[in-house]
């Protein structure tokens, strides 16, 4: 697990001092080791900041080069079935001088090149240089779980992990207005039509996930394609206890994967079905080892989830530790918080992930196993019943009602709130703004056409949840990950994003996802009996909540909200009528750390002190952690 950095310079001025500026800046993404490699012709520099999880010895270093000096990669992320790929590589002429994924995936990439990819169940973004070829490949997991950032212009090409290392190198910072306009009409996916590799910032852009691309000598685009997408065609007449069987072979094998490791493991463990079956499944794979928990609880707040927590812990023979987070733990960490994260975040839940990570990093378990992509991938939302009644009246000839009648009748608490709070949402922001930077949006100054603001339905739930997990919602959830936890120098591994039983689960008809007035049905049926029952089958739960309004309305809070409003109103943004009703307050927060630099979450000044202490810190915790 690393923080990666890189320039291609048509000039040939590529200095070791500005590859560092880059590296020191994500510090916090590998405390353990730093390395830099320039061409000798000066046109090309990768930069690396290590965090070691396999093989904790020099060997695992980057940049790495293979012997003959053809090929240099900087590599983030892991590559969980590292040693079934290396197993496939004797005979074939392939040396090896450690035992780490890195030099795996550098091994398998002169073998096959890009085909390389679809061999790797993992997470990633990488970068190598050829020397023959004169060219960069550069690829992304097929989820997103790993960034990779970059900036094209004048015949240079500059990546990075953060947007904060581009900054660093010396790329412009200009907040793109547009993204800012999406963020507000919908903070969950900011979109802005037909760029879904913009960020926000101007001129900064973000590798898609499972996608590829090669960068000539020069700088320049040379090409992008995806090499790999998933099939939403039902193919699979597999019954359900077949079904069940095999679902439970892909995540243990998944889960078992995901636990490999030279560092300290644990889980997050929010409570939820997803992360409970995770901790479960642990405990399964390794009976006698002692396992640590680590959940966020709120006190007196009604979705606390303390009650599911303990009976997971208590089953599952795990030691647990707790954070409490509060409005006064969020007031003081906000300038971090926003500093790490690069860009706005949806909304505080983001926060209590953060104090959980930082938890973490205070006990010494350095890898944390999580469930996000299980509601994605099994439709645990409520907002999936359109598409999944749209797809069983298709294959129910006149039976539309049917299915919508039992999940009616039967329909979970979290159904009937989600249900609520989108008829909420369609009301916000309805009405068209005067004379603020929202009001020249709504009138497409921006280039937005009316249409795009109504998403329409998916004609089928597999075309609904493909949509959630690889251009929608998800990629947010799995940058508030990457951030939350790298800021703390951890590393979270997600076992329901294993691509074997992505694949498979899209292979299944909807009636195996929600059945019955029930969501994630093959989930609960695999796991039933290994789950605590009032966990898995339990009809209340929400998602992962933070008492949001609470901290909002607080004392505290409220002053972060005055004084972003006051800056967004003279900056011609939102409308002075919005503080007195309460409209927006965490995206007023957000806005302002984003757009003023003086804030103090941006400023160069509080950035260069936070990593000059952040070094120090973790570097001591890091030898906390490998002694455990």
């Amino acid at each position: 697990m690393c923080g990666i950095a890189g320039i291609v310079s048509a000039r040939k001025d590529v200095t070791r001092s500005r590859l560092k500026a880059m590296t020191d800046s994500l510090t916090h993404r590998g405390p353990d080791a730093e390395g830099a490699w320039r061409s000798l012709d000066g046109a090309v520099g990768l930069g690396s900041r290590r965090l070691a999880i396999l093989d904790l010895s020099p060997q695992g270093n980057q940049p790495m080069t293979t012997r003959d000096g053809r090929y240099t990669i900087v590599y983030n992320g892991e590559i969980y079935n590292y040693k079934e790929i290396r197993a496939t590589h004797a005979g074939k002429g392939v040396s090896y001088h450690g035992n780490s994924d890195t030099e795996v995936v550098l091994n398998h990439f002169c073998l096959f090149r890009e085909k390389a990819l679809q061999d790797f169940d993992g997470m990633f973004a990488l970068a190598i240089w050829d020397s023959a070829e004169r060219e960069l490949f550069c690829a992304r997991d097929r989820f997103g779980e790993k960034p990779f950032y970059y900036h094209g212009c004048d015949g240079e090409f500059v990546f990075a992990s953060e947007i904060k290392a581009l900054f660093a190198g010396g790329v412009q910072r200009v907040v793109n207005h547009s993204k800012l306009f999406g963020y507000f009409r919908n903070p969950a996916n900011p979109v802005v039509p037909g760029r879904d590799d913009q960020t926000f910032f101007e001129n900064v852009y973000k590798l898609a996930s499972a996608t590829r691309m090669l960068v000539s000598e020069n700088g320049s685009l040379r090409s992008k394609n995806r090499y790999w997408q998933i099939s939403k065609e039902v193919r699979s007449e597999i019954d359900l206890d077949g079904a069940v069987e095999k679902f439970n072979y892909l995540f243990s094998e998944s889960v078992a994967r995901r636990l490999r490791s030279d560092v300290a493991v644990g889980s997050s463990l929010s409570g939820g079905v997803d992360s409970s079956a995770i901790v479960c499944v642990v405990r399964e794979l390794q009976p006698d080892s002692a396992y640590n928990t680590f959940s966020a609880r709120f006190d007196g707040f009604e979705a606390d989830e303390g009650e599911y927590i303990d009976l997971v812990n208590a089953q599952a023979r795990t030691t647990p530790h707790l954070v409490f987070p509060t409005e006064n733990d969020l007031s003081a960490d906000l300038p971090d918080f926003c500093y790490f994260q690069d860009e706005p975040v949806e909304s505080s839940s983001a926060f209590g992930q953060w104090s959980v990570m930082r938890r973490a990093a205070q006990d010494g378990v350095v890898v944390l196993l999580d469930g996000q992509g299980g509601d994605e991938m099994a439709a645990g939302y409520a907002e999936y019943l359109p598409a999944f009644f749209a797809e069983s009246s298709q294959t129910n000839g006149s039976g539309r009602h049917a299915p919508f009648a039992a999940a009616v009748r039967k329909a979970t608490v979290a159904v009937k709130r989600a249900t609520r709070r989108q008829l909420a949402r369609a009301g916000i922001g309805s009405r068209r703004p005067t004379d603020t930077f929202l009001s020249r949006a709504y009138t497409w100054e921006y280039g937005f056409d009316a249409g795009f603001l109504d998403e329409q339905p998916a004609a089928d739930l597999n075309s609904a949840l493909a949509r959630d997990l690889i251009d929608g919602k998800l990629e947010n959830y799995l940058r508030y990950a990457d951030r939350n936890s790298m800021a703390h120098s951890r590393e979270v591994r997600l076992p329901f994003l294993s691509h074997p039983l992505v694949e498979f689960m899209f292979s299944l008809r909807g009636y195996y996802k929600i059945h019955d007035g029930w969501s994630k049905f093959i989930v609960r049926k695999a796991l039933d009996g290994r789950v605590p029952e009032r966990v898995l089958w339990r009809k209340e739960k929400v998602g992962f909540a933070t008492p949001s309004d609470r901290w909002l309305g607080s004392a505290v809070m409220q002053t972060h909200v005055r004084e972003a409003h006051a800056y967004l109103v003279r900056e011609g943004i939102v409308e002075k009528s919005w503080v007195s009703k309460g409209e927006r307050d965490w995206e007023m927060v957000m806005a302002y750390f984003l757009l003023d630099e003086s804030a103090g979450a941006f400023s160069r000044v509080a950035s260069d002190k936070r990593a000059r202490n952040f070094e120090a810190d973790t570097l001591s915790r890091r030898e906390t952690a490998v002694g455990t």
